[in-house]
């Protein structure tokens, strides 16, 4: 399991050894010109385990070629209204549940 947050791994799993671990990372923006290069994204679906807030409000949401983004709502707290404004700034409009099986998600997208 991993989390940014050791105390969240802690809270589901309370008898776990939890360790630091260092890792290299990408932007978004980054890896999706690695992976997906120009190509238009139909559904780009996040749940970055604690820093999804964060992400939603660094990313330049007018240079990523997706067409639907669905995204953890659970956890935003106060900077869900920043993150609507910086998505509709960028053109997406909310268009109801994302994908999470529980309900957890938001869709945005871009109209057609």
């Amino acid at each position: 399991v991993f989390s940014m947050h050791p105390g969240h791994v802690l809270a589901h799993y309370p008898a776990s050894d939890v360790r630091t671990e260092t890792v290299q990372c990408l932007t978004l923006p980054q890896f999706l010109a690695r992976v997906v290069g120009d190509d238009e994204i139909a559904v780009l679906a996040l749940d970055i385990e604690g820093v999804d807030a964060q992400i939603l409000l660094e990313t330049d949401w007018s240079g990523v070629n997706c067409r639907r983004l669905s995204f953890e709502a659970l956890h935003l707290g106060p900077a869900e209204t920043a993150i609507v404004q910086r998505l509709s700034d960028a053109g997406f409009g909310h268009a109801g549940a994302g994908l999470d099986h529980h309900g957890w998600d938001l869709m945005f997208a871009r109209a057609a």
